[in-house]
C-alpha cells in the first residue's frame, strides 16, 4: 500500500477498541466500526485510504460503463459491468497490495455504488457513497438490501419500509436515488401514510418537504389527515393542513378526520380541526356524524365540544341511529345525560325497532335505564320482534333492571311476536332469580306461546329442576281460575 493509506489505516487502528488483525473478515468488521465511530472523519479517510490513483481508476471504469447496455439502466449486473468490477478488484490488489477478499469487500461496498451511481450523474462525489455506507450500517440493512439500493433496484419497496421504520437518513437517500415519492404498497398506502401510521413525525416532515401528496388515499379511502387525527398526532395534523390537506376530506365510507378524532378521543386534535373549520355535521354515506362517534366511544368532553360548535343532536342515520342510541348501546351514562339535557329525541327507534331504553337494557347499565326513565321514555315500547325492555332484561337475567322496569309500570304479561312473555323467556334462559321476581309480581304462568308451550313445559325442556319445582309450587297455589279472576 502507498504511504498515505498506511498512515490513515494506522490512525484508525489506533482508536480505542480497535484490534489489529490479519483476518480479512475482521478487517471488514473493524472498518465498519471505524466508519460508525467518526462519520465526518470517515468520509475523508475513505478518500485518503484509496488515494487519487484509485479515484482515477474509478473514473476510467465509469467512462467504460456509460456506454452500451448499462447506460441509464437498472436490473441485474451485466457481463460488461462484471468485467469492470473484476478489473477494479484486480487494481486494488496489485496497486495497494490488498488481499482478494478485502478488495472484493471494498468493491462491493463503495466501488459498485460509484459505478451504478454514475449512470445517472456525470459528476460523482465519492464522499456521498461513503455517507451512504454509514447510513446502511446505522439502519441495519441486510446485504441483499444494500446491494439492491446500490444497484437502484426495488427502491420503492425500500422507501415504504424505511418510512414505516422512521429511518430518516435512509429515506432521504432513497429519495435522492430516485425512489418514487408516491409509490404504493399492496394496501394502497404511500410512504407518507406509512410514516403517519407509525407516528414518525420527522419522517412525515421530510416527505412533506419533498412534496408528498397530502390528499392521497389508500385502498380503503383513508387519507393522511384522517390517519393522523385517529392517532392523535397534533404536530402531523397541523403540518398536513399547512401543506393543503382538506380538513373535510372524506374516505370512501365518508368518514372525516373530525369523525376519527371524535371516535378515538383526541381533544387537542379536535380543537385544531374545529379551528380550521371542520364541518361538525358532515355525514358518512350511511349518515353517521362526528357526534355519534364521540357518543359511541363515551368521550363526553368531545360530545360537549361538538355541541358547542353546532353539532346537531338529533341527526338520524339511514339505519335509524342517533347519538343518543349510540350512547345507550355503549352504556355511557355521562354522554346520555348530556344529550338528554340538550333535548335528544327519546322516541327514535333504529331499523330493528330498538329504542334508547331497549338498547340500554341490552347493555345492562341500570344507571342509564334510570336516567332514561326519568326523562320519560316509553317503558313498554317493543322492537320489531315485539320484544319489550322487560323481556330483554328478563332473558338476560338482569334482576335489578327487571324490578326497576316493573316499578315504572312495565307490562308483565305482554307477548312478543312468537307469543312469549317475559316469564317464559326468563324460564327458557334459566334465569331463576328473574322468574322469582316476576312471580312475586303476579306473572301469569298459564300463558302459552304460538306453539302451545307453557312456562312449565319450557322449564321441563331446559332441565332446570329448581325452576320446575318453583313453577309447580306456584301453580298449585295459583290455579287458572284465580289467575283469571285477577
Amino acid at each position: 500500500m502507498s504511504v498515505a493509506p498506511i498512515r490513515i489505516m494506522a490512525e484508525v487502528m489506533g482508536r480505542p477498541g480497535f484490534v489489529i488483525t490479519d483476518d480479512p473478515h475482521q478487517k471488514q468488521q473493524r472498518m465498519v466500526e471505524a466508519l460508525q465511530a467518526d462519520p465526518q472523519r470517515s468520509e475523508t479517510m475513505l478518500l485518503e485510504v484509496f488515494g487519487p490513483e484509485f479515484l482515477a481508476d474509478i473514473k476510467q471504469l465509469l467512462a467504460a460503463t456509460r456506454s452500451g447496455e448499462l447506460k441509464g439502466g437498472h436490473g441485474p449486473v451485466g457481463a460488461e459491468l462484471e468485467t469492470s468490477i473484476q478489473r477494479l478488484r484486480q487494481h486494488l490488489c496489485e496497486r495497494y497490495s490488498m488481499d482478494q477478499l478485502f478488495a472484493q469487500w471494498c468493491v462491493e461496498n463503495w466501488a459498485l455504488a460509484m459505478i451504478l451511481g454514475a449512470l445517472h450523474s456525470e459528476d460523482v462525489d465519492p464522499t456521498h457513497f461513503a455517507e451512504q455506507e454509514i447510513i446502511f450500517e446505522r439502519a441495519g440493512l441486510s446485504e441483499e438490501a444494500r446491494h439492491e439500493i446500490r444497484a437502484g433496484r426495488n427502491l420503492h419497496d425500500h422507501l415504504l419500509e424505511q418510512c414505516r421504520k422512521g429511518n430518516n437518513a435512509l429515506v432521504a437517500l432513497l429519495l435522492k436515488r430516485g425512489a418514487a415519492l408516491e409509490s404504493r404498497a399492496e394496501d394502497g398506502s404511500t410512504p407518507l401514510l406509512r410514516a403517519i401510521n407509525s407516528h414518525h413525525v420527522e419522517t412525515v416532515e421530510l416527505l412533506l418537504n419533498w412534496g408528498a401528496a397530502v390528499r392521497a388515499q389508500d385502498r380503503t379511502g383513508c387519507c393522511a389527515l384522517l390517519l393522523a387525527a385517529a392517532g392523535g398526532y397534533v404536530g402531523i395534523v397541523n403540518a398536513l393542513l399547512d401543506k393543503g390537506a382538506e380538513v373535510n376530506g372524506q374516505s370512501k365510507e365518508g368518514r372525516t378526520a373530525l369523525m376519527a378524532t371524535a371516535f378515538c378521543g383526541h381533544e387537542e386534535v379536535m380543537r385544531v380541526l374545529l379551528a380550521r373549520r371542520a364541518d361538525v355535521n358532515l355525514q358518512t354515506r350511511v349518515g353517521e356524524t362526528a357526534l355519534m362517534f364521540a357518543a359511541l366511544s363515551g368521550h363526553v368532553h368531545l360530545v360537549r365540544l361538538l355541541i358547542e360548535h353546532g353539532a346537531e343532536v338529533n341527526t338520524v342515520t339511514r339505519t335509524g341511529w342517533t347519538a343518543l342510541l349510540s350512547a345507550c348501546i355503549s352504556g355511557h351514562l355521562a354522554v346520555v345525560e348530556v344529550l338528554l339535557a340538550k333535548w335528544a329525541d327519546t322516541t327514535v327507534q333504529n331499523e330493528d325497532g330498538d329504542s334508547a331504553l331497549n338498547l340500554a337494557v341490552s347493555n345492562g347499565r341500570l344507571e342509564v335505564v334510570l336516567a332514561l326513565l326519568a326523562a320519560g321514555v316509553g317503558v313498554n315500547v317493543p322492537d320489531r320482534h315485539g320484544m319489550t325492555p322487560l323481556m330483554n332484561a328478563a332473558q338476560r337475567g338482569q334482576v335489578a333492571i327487571v324490578q326497576c322496569l316493573l316499578q315504572h309500570h312495565a307490562l308483565l304479561d305482554v307477548q312478543n311476536h312468537r307469543g312469549a312473555t317475559a316469564l317464559l323467556l326468563a324460564t327458557e334462559y334459566c334465569q331463576k332469580d328473574v322468574v322469582v321476581a316476576l312471580l312475586e309480581q303476579g306473572a301469569d304462568v298459564y300463558i302459552t306461546d304460538r306453539d302451545g308451550t307453557s312456562v312449565l313445559m319450557a322449564a321441563i325442556n331446559t332441565g332446570h329442576r329448581d325452576i320446575v319445582a318453583l313453577l309447580r309450587q306456584y301453580s298449585s297455589s295459583h290455579p287458572p281460575d284465580s289467575v283469571a279472576l285477577r
